[in-house]
């Protein structure tokens, strides 16, 4: 997963800040700044705020009787850089100063302008401005804050719990939400001076579905949207699929029993793989340049679920980009009878959980089971009172895809049905005339050849004397 965004010190626009001490033989004046940075003066100090791709100019020619101009610059976490320049001489000195983005964009004797060309976050101090002339010594102070503008990222974590960051920002952000929840606050500081605010907040009330980030900063103010109940909304689309899919199941189940009436035995129905959502084992790829820093997931299971964030800190910025990551498992379906008149509907181990509903409506109990690998169990169970509802139909959405499955209510009230009688029925004709076969070629037998079978009176002859 690359890093798309960052914040490059280096790759901003190129910002020239010039800051010049006008010291005049008459005393010392004012600052003049651009209408982008915020400035606060006294006698001796002027605090000046700059933000990133903005530019700051001042100057005015020095007077002639100008003997030594000197720039004293204190910096974090380094020694004091002094550059000097001598008048009389053209000699210009420097001690400790091995910055080259400081440079003097004018002769030193005729423009006292210090030009920083780029700025990043290691120029934040103090630089002071000092001329000597025969009148004496004025000096001119500015105290320069590099602003840093935030990343604002916002995604919901969890159900109904939201979380919002201003990354890397400089100095630290505020963060605010509407309507106000159960919020937890964090700060990261990094070693260049800048700091990620995140807010994680919960909303246990199910009445709030919009919820609103607010980030205040002194480079500007950012607002972002989300939809807690984004998830539970099904589409326009899911409503042809209903339709299509069953008519396709059919279709397909009726090919396959008119291939088995056909003795197509020989036609064998080639299995197709399961495709597998992604790739695991975590490793970098060969590839060494910033742009192309990827991470691998090789193949991806269900443990990979996760905010995935990409920070590089360098001395100049850091970069950074968010991915969070959500494992999808599809849900097996099935249907079937409980009850008299009642239906269960199941949708098991799918991630996240999928929807169940029913056509027509019925007195329905629904029921969810999670698993300790993340997936959930869905079942509802309806009952449909009425007698002239006879073929019902359960539909599942998911993110996955969805599914729909009928099934006939009367199917069992029928216990007897019209085939199952006309069977039974030939079954008990076959019986008895079989029976009355196997009767009547034994008493056959038996009459032709013992005469005892079946006797017949016999008309008696009256003999006369």
């Amino acid at each position: 997963m690359p890093c798309f965004w960052r914040i490059d010190l280096q790759l901003l626009l190129m910002l020239a800040v010039f800051l010049v001490a006008e010291c005049v033989s008459t005393g010392v004046e004012g600052l003049v700044t651009s209408s982008n940075s915020t400035q606060q003066m006294d006698k001796d100090k002027n605090s000046l705020g700059l933000q990133m791709d903005k530019e700051e100019n001042s100057s005015k020619p020095l007077t002639e009787d100008v003997i030594v101009t000197l720039w004293k610059i204190i910096l974090r976490n380094k020694p004091h850089c002094i550059r000097a320049h001598k008048r009389a001489t053209h000699m210009t000195t420097k001690t400790n100063c091995t910055d080259e983005r400081m440079t003097w964009p004018y002769r030193p004797d005729q423009n006292s302008v210090l030009q920083i060309d780029p700025v990043v976050i290691t120029h934040d101090g103090y630089y002071e401005c000092q001329v000597v002339t025969p009148d004496g010594n004025f000096h001119y102070g500015y105290h320069l804050q590099v602003l840093v503008v935030p990343e604002m990222t916002l995604f919901e974590n969890n159900t109904r719990t939201a979380v919002c960051k201003a990354i890397a920002g400089r100095p630290a952000a505020r963060i605010s939400w509407t309507p106000e929840g159960d919020c937890v606050p964090e700060h990261n500081s990094w070693d260049n001076g800048t700091v990620t605010v995140q807010s994680t907040c919960h909303w246990a009330d199910s009445n709030v579905s919009v919820v609103s980030c607010s980030i205040s900063h002194e480079t500007g103010n950012w607002s972002q949207s989300l939809d807690l109940n984004q998830g539970t909304n099904s589409s326009k689309t899911s409503n042809i699929i209903y339709i299509i899919l069953p008519i396709f199941i059919l279709v397909f189940v009726g090919s396959i029993c008119l291939l088995k009436i056909l003795n197509c035995r020989k036609c064998k129905w080639k299995k197709t793989e399961p495709t597998p959502v992604a790739e695991e084992v975590y490793r970098w790829t060969k590839r060494r340049t910033l742009q192309n820093l990827l991470q691998k997931i090789d193949p991806v299971v269900i443990t990979h679920d996760g905010y995935y964030e990409c920070q590089v800190v360098t001395p100049d910025g850091n970069f950074h980009y968010g991915y969070h990551l959500q494992v999808l498992v599809v849900p097996e379906m099935t249907l079937f009878e409980n009850k008299t008149r009642t239906a269960v509907c199941k949708a098991i181990a799918g991630r996240p959980a999928a929807r169940i509903s029913w056509t027509p409506e019925g007195d329905c109990v629904p029921e969810h089971n999670s698993w300790d690998n993340g997936t959930v169990t869905v079942q509802s169970t309806c009952h449909w009172a009425e007698s002239n509802v006879s073929v019902v139909s359960c539909s599942i959405s998911h993110e996955t895809g969805n599914w729909s499955q009928s099934i006939d209510l009367n199917q069992g009230v029928r216990t007897f049905p019209v085939s199952r009688l006309l069977i039974i029925l030939y079954v008990k004709s076959s019986l008895f005339l079989v029976i009355l076969v196997v009767v009547g070629i034994i008493c056959f037998q038996s009459r032709f050849l013992s005469k005892t079978c079946f006797p017949w009176p016999h008309p008696q002859r009256t003999v006369k004397s």
